[in-house]
């Protein structure tokens, strides 16, 4: 287990997970897509807020055109983590871009937990997340500043955003959550080019009406763990974002067993299952409100999804 899982997971003992259906169609959307996938790491800089992003890219090798998924990480993470993800969305045709947000990235967990554990409460990171979201979404604009390999195979009219804890917040803020800062200013970072998030374990309390502005699809993931002792936490919280939206489209999966570093921890045979449950779910939500896939969105909302997790995960939606 990593630094910043010790300190945010509310428990280090092993979990076992439940395994989703195998049976079930969709239990081929936890397996490998038909592409093989590249890599690009890239050293990208906002000149208007003298500010560096990098991100890792993952391709789909061989694709006409690719949607487009931004991924977020949490707090002490990095551009190289959650693998998982951005190799399984690039090996079904996706272009997966993970920037880097400096200052909240594994930098902070070389100076200890205490450090890692104040930052958890820098609110500077409010701001910096989400205008670095926008920041990439900006650059992929541009073939000039992509890898020549990609250019031409961008589809800017199909872009998602998803993020985990910290990360979290900057999806849901690119997606209309309201932001009250300590000094009672209110900001709205939606960025209208985003069709559609993926919240993971949001980290951010916020209160109820923060959440009525949002008004594009999401996937809430959560665990029946997810909670953390050192910032008070209670799993109930993370599905404030699920429970406060107002709009429809919105749906829930709470996976059992599943803490707060179950989505950032790397492939290992204790959670894989967990993980399936993971990248089947989001690439069934990706299909629906990114390809416009109508079969995909009926497996979402008339019991397909469900069928498939089989008990290992509650799903709920509105």
């Amino acid at each position: 287990m990593s630094i910043i899982s010790a300190l945010l997971a509310a428990t280090s003992c092993a979990t076992s997970f439940h395994s989703p259906s195998s049976d079930s169609e969709l239990a081929t959307l936890a397996q490998p897509g038909p592409y093989r996938v590249a890599e690009y790491d890239m050293q990208w800089f906002d000149a208007r807020r003298n500010r560096a992003v990098p991100v890792h890219i993952y391709a789909p090798i061989g694709a006409a055109t690719s949607a487009v998924i931004v991924f977020s990480h949490g707090l002490g993470n990095s551009r190289m983590g959650y693998r998982y993800l951005g190799e399984h969305w690039a090996s079904h045709g996706y272009l997966s871009v993970h920037p880097e947000h400096l200052g909240a990235n594994a930098e902070v967990t070389r100076h200890g937990l205490w450090r890692l554990y104040r930052a958890g409460f820098d609110r500077r990171n409010w701001q910096t997340v989400p205008e670095d979201i926008r920041f990439v979404i900006d650059q992929l604009q541009n073939d000039a500043t992509l890898p020549s390999e990609l250019r031409g195979h961008v589809d800017r009219s199909r872009i998602g955003v998803s993020g985990h804890s910290l990360g979290a917040y900057g999806a849901l803020a690119v997606g209309g959550l309201r932001v009250l800062f300590p000094d009672g200013s209110v900001l709205n970072f939606r960025d209208r080019r985003v069709r559609a998030a993926i919240p993971m374990s949001m980290s951010e309390n916020f209160r109820p009406s923060s959440y009525r502005d949002i008004a594009i699809p999401m996937l809430h993931l959560t665990g029946t763990h997810d909670s953390s002792i050192f910032y008070g936490t209670l799993p109930r919280k993370r599905r404030m974002p699920f429970n406060s939206t107002s709009g429809s489209d919105q749906y829930l999966i709470v996976i059992r067993g599943a803490n707060h570093s179950t989505y950032s921890d790397d492939e290992r045979p204790g959670n894989r299952a967990a993980h399936d449950v993971i990248r089947a779910s989001t690439l069934l939500f990706w299909k629906a409100y990114l390809e416009d896939d109508q079969a995909a969105l009926r497996q979402l909302r008339e019991g397909g999804l469900e069928r498939y997790l089989d008990g290992s995960a509650r799903f709920s939606e509105k």
